[in-house]
């Protein structure tokens, strides 16, 4: 009965851009603010 999701690696890929695109934003509201 287990069975792996197919869109496992997609919400993983996801995460990891949208964990990038908001350091990238926080960063560059860093900067603006600096």
């Amino acid at each position: 009965m287990i069975k792996r999701l197919p869109g496992w690696k997609f919400i993983m890929l996801w995460l990891v851009l949208f964990t990038a695109s908001t350091g990238y934003l926080m960063a560059a509201i860093l900067h603006a603010i600096k």
